[in-house]
């Protein structure tokens, strides 16, 4: 008998390494997916995650692994805002490549990269002609937006996609929007632009603005 419950445990792992492979394979091909690139040595998660030596600062990813931005940006409040003011931690991270003041390929310790993000996925620091996020995106602070039931209230708890992130704004802890609350970054071909939701119909906006 102990061969097939040996024969049982290997297809077990087997299967494992199946799933795995799945959940991880989201990004592959995606917009995210550096792999290609001189700069990642043909590592897909390299530019972002590292399994030695990451930013412990960092609490909103793990094993966080690219440089962070220190821009100030212009907001629907206003001009000049630190980024740890006007931005939440996750979408810090995203910002640090998306506003264009840190190249792609500055990580791993690496601070003077010369590979910038281009297009229409560079969004630059000012910020105020897009959907608001951060301390400009205190969901209380709009009684115009009904209650939808999908807000799962902070990043903690149930794993729904759709979530607030905490942030620090004038002294409280508040519930905001994030560039995550929209986006998924290791989504592949799901749904474009990474959405959460498909945008056909416009189901990613209706779960928040029920109209």
């Amino acid at each position: 008998m102990k061969p097939r419950k040996s024969l049982i445990v290997v297809a077990s792992l087997g299967t494992i390494g199946v799933l795995a492979w799945a959940v991880s394979g989201d990004i592959t091909g995606s917009a995210h997916d550096f792999s290609s690139n001189g700069f990642s040595q043909g590592q897909i998660c390299l530019p972002c995650h590292t399994p030695h030596h990451s930013n412990t600062s960092v609490d909103a990813a793990p094993l966080w692994n690219h440089e962070l931005t220190t821009a100030t940006y212009t907001t629907h409040s206003g001009a000049g805002i630190p980024a740890n003011e006007a931005l939440d931690p996750t979408s810090i991270l995203c910002m640090s490549c998306h506003d264009g003041t840190v190249a792609l390929d500055s990580f791993g310790g690496v601070s003077n990269g010369v590979q910038f993000i281009l297009g229409d996925a560079l969004l630059g620091t000012d910020i105020e002609d897009d959907h608001p996020i951060g301390a400009d995106a205190i969901y209380r602070l709009f009684p115009w937006m009904n209650n939808p039931v999908n807000w799962e209230g902070s990043a903690a708890g149930n794993p729904r996609k759709f979530r607030l992130r905490e942030m620090t704004v004038n002294g409280a802890v508040e519930d905001v929007v994030s560039c995550g609350t929209c986006h998924e970054p290791h989504n592949g071909e799901e749904n474009p632009y990474m959405l959460q939701l498909p945008i056909a119909g416009s189901q990613i906006c209706l779960e928040c603005h029920l109209k």
